[in-house]
């Protein structure tokens, strides 16, 4: 070593010899310090990073949340004036304080869950919070209502869709093109009103064979209202249509699809089925309603529901809207179920 420069070698033996010198207990204190420290730093990088996951992903309180993934679009609107008329109306309408209220569901307790568990998570909030048939007021003896929205046949391009269906929920194709046939059978209304030119005219082909004549006739330029009666409710050639000028009947029913918080990206719909005193106003009552479907491959058609249909364990049916209406307006001789004869 030559004069002036500085030996490690004693540095380094003078270290070893320290490190040596010490008791197993002092080491392992050493040890486990430095484990402990290095433990802190990746749990710090996973707390960070999970913040930034939930920040991205999940919305704050107050925030409005973004999609994960495809884009949020709006379900498809009324081109035909008409049609669009009684929508507006239908989201015009303002309900009783008295249904329960909006309950927030909380994401963030699902920060870290997958996006199925997710929706299950939050269609079961909706369904406990929210969904029911609420009845306000009962109208004894009823022998006809208004049908204020009718119903399009869905096609499998919109069944497939999260987003285009208005009312997932509410659908059923029996409520479609021969929808008076739900509402006139036996123990049921005796009329069936809807905006003119109502049900059946579109219908062609040999399926004119099997009905009365007057279903298939067009409505006069001042025609505005159209009712169906029937004479006897077992045989479909009994079902007849008259045209009016005026709305007949006082009491009626809507529905209108209804918005939560990223509904449709997990898979959610949700609506409601209004029955309504068509003089006043005034809202008798109304069913509210969410459908769980897919969401990579969403398939409106076969979804779990609630309120489920009460009859024949089944999510919905054919007169899944009646069943809720003859709660509030009672037909003059109706059948309970499940003693009903369909």
């Amino acid at each position: 070593m030559t004069e002036g420069s500085v030996s490690t070698q004693g540095k380094q033996t003078s270290i070893r010899d320290g490190w040596q010198g010490w008791s197993w207990r002092k080491r392992g204190l050493v040890v486990l310090a430095g484990v402990v420290q290095v433990a802190l730093f990746i749990a710090a990088i996973f707390i960070l990073a999970g913040q930034v996951w939930r920040s991205s992903v999940l919305p704050s309180e107050g925030a409005t949340p973004e999609p994960v993934s495809e884009q949020v679009r709006d379900w498809d609107k009324p081109t035909d004036p008409r049609e669009l008329e009684a929508y507006n109306f239908a989201h015009s309408l303002e309900l009783p304080d008295s249904l329960p209220k909006l309950v927030p569901f909380d994401f963030n307790k699902y920060a870290r869950s997958d996006r199925s568990t997710i929706a299950k998570a939050y269609f079961k909030h909706l369904c406990e919070t929210e969904a029911g048939d609420y009845v306000f007021k009962t109208i004894e003896k009823v022998e006809g209502l208004y049908q204020m929205r009718p119903r399009k046949k869905a096609t499998e391009e919109e069944f497939r869709d999260l987003y285009r269906m208005e009312d997932p929920y509410g659908y059923v194709n029996g409520e479609t093109e021969d929808v008076p046939f739900m509402f006139l059978r036996k123990h049921r209304y005796r009329y069936f009103e809807q905006a003119a030119p109502g049900s059946f005219v579109d219908m062609e082909g040999t399926y004119r064979k099997y009905y009365d004549d007057s279903l298939f006739l067009l409505s006069d330029i001042d025609d505005a209202f159209v009712i169906f009666w029937t004479e006897n409710e077992r045989e479909n050639r009994s079902l007849r249509k008259r045209y009016e000028k005026n709305r007949t009947y006082r009491y009626g029913y809507t529905w209108r699809g209804i918005y939560r918080v990223r509904d449709r990206e997990f898979g959610i719909a949700g609506s409601e089925l209004i029955v309504l005193d068509l003089q006043t106003n005034e809202i008798l009552g109304v069913r509210r309603g969410f459908a769980l479907t897919g969401f990579r491959r969403p398939n409106w058609e076969f979804t779990p529901v609630c309120p489920r249909y009460e009859i024949r364990h089944r999510s919905k049916d054919f007169d899944f809207s009646y069943w809720f209406i003859r709660k509030v307006l009672r037909p003059v001789d109706p059948v309970e179920w499940p003693d009903v004869t369909f």
